[in-house]
């Protein structure tokens, strides 16, 4: 994407005559590039490639504070919409302005953060198609940071957690209106999650959403789910599908995800791939 800054991007297209519906995938949190890669397992890149296989075309691209030097980005000023919504915004606007996209049917992807972002990027562009949410938080994300410490601290004692204890705590100074506790090139970022509101914004949204959900997954679980569910009843046109050996990455396996399940090798099943082709298909 070319602007103020430049990011790197893969357009994925199907092997079709006619202009092809198309997603912009949206990453996870934390600094990611565009395939997602963790481990050995690349989950953008399997999406990507299933899609195309469908006849869905895709956009994937670094996040900001992957393609560039943190000394070229304003760490004071960096917030979500730093990260997430401007070059998404800027990569649908590159998707129909091209000849191989069918312009009329743009949906947002996004997996857990990139997720609970999907429905503000929607809210910002105000012309795509639908959004498609995998693994993505209706609750806020310090509360689910939480919830994933209370789940390793019961699962695997001997992890290390003080990356996510002091995460938690920076949002606890935010939240108590200490933010000169936090550290400054952080508190834009973090303050800029406290006062999003996903699942109020989904609402608002006149829109198809389709929230799909691994029943393995501890980071996100089925009870987001169920309160996206629940949310977006007034919404005639909201799918919800869970998956019951699927992690958080939408790999096969068995037993709740450990942290070193998440890092085995596994591909992005193919009933997921098929469930998103199909429900793009319909609209």
């Amino acid at each position: 994407l070319a602007g103020e800054f430049a990011i790197p991007c893969t357009l994925t297209l199907p092997q079709i005559d006619a202009p092809a519906p198309a997603v912009i995938i949206l990453t996870g949190s934390g600094s990611s590039d565009r395939d997602g890669t963790l481990g050995a397992n690349k989950p953008y890149r399997d999406l990507a490639w299933g899609l195309a296989a469908n006849g869905v075309a895709s956009l994937r691209c670094d996040d900001r504070s992957f393609a560039l030097a943190l000394a070229d980005l304003t760490m004071s000023e960096f917030t979500i919409d730093s990260e997430y919504t401007e070059d998404a915004l800027a990569g649908l606007e590159l998707l129909r302005a091209d000849a191989n996209i069918d312009a009329d049917r743009l949906f947002v992807l996004g997996h857990s953060l990139g997720g609970m972002l999907a429905p503000r990027v929607a809210a910002a562009d105000g012309d795509v198609a639908g959004v498609i949410m995998l693994a993505s938080p209706a609750r806020p994300f310090d509360e689910m940071l939480n919830l994933q410490i209370a789940y390793l601290n019961a699962a695997e004692p001997e992890t290390d957690l003080s990356g996510l204890d002091g995460l938690v705590g920076a949002f606890v100074a935010l939240r108590a209106g200490d933010a000169e506790s936090v550290p400054e090139s952080d508190r834009a970022y973090l303050q800029s999650l406290i006062d999003y509101d996903q699942v109020a914004t989904a609402v608002a949204l006149d829109l198809p959403f389709l929230v799909l959900q691994g029943a393995r997954d501890y980071q996100v679980t089925l009870d987001d789910l169920e309160l996206w569910a629940e949310a977006l009843v007034p919404n005639a046109d909201a799918t919800f599908i869970a998956y019951d050996d699927l992690n958080h990455l939408f790999h096969t396996g068995e037993g709740m995800q450990t942290s070193i399940d998440i890092l085995a090798r596994g591909f992005v099943s193919e009933e997921v791939i098929t469930d998103i082709t199909e429900w793009v298909r319909a609209r």
